[in-house]
């Protein structure tokens, strides 16, 4: 990678990591950023899940709903671009796994 990449690089690999189930890179990728974003908690709210990492994942859904009390699963992952759509419910699946509300 380049040394001078902008931070939201780490994001794009966070997802491609997550995407392809590598979980535990992804938290890596994404623990990149300062202060995450909903978006950015959501996804490692979701890979905490999946790494049964329960405490983490409960730490990121409660920053998610700081920021968005109204904050669904559903409707956050129909947000997202994906090719596939069994990418999408891969993650969507992964939200109520740590706590959020569909």
């Amino acid at each position: 990678m380049n040394p001078f990449h902008p931070v939201r690089f780490w994001g794009h690999l966070g997802r491609a990591y997550f995407t392809a189930k590598q979980y535990a890179e992804a938290v890596e990728a994404f623990q990149h950023f300062n202060e995450p974003d909903v978006g950015q908690h959501a996804f490692l709210a979701a890979a905490n899940a999946y790494l049964e990492e329960q405490g983490r994942a409960e730490s990121h859904k409660a920053a998610i709903l700081k920021r968005e009390p109204d904050f669904s699963s559903s409707a956050h992952a129909a947000s997202l671009h994906y090719k596939n759509d069994q990418d999408r419910e891969h993650f969507r699946q992964a939200l109520p796994q740590a706590g959020l509300p569909d």
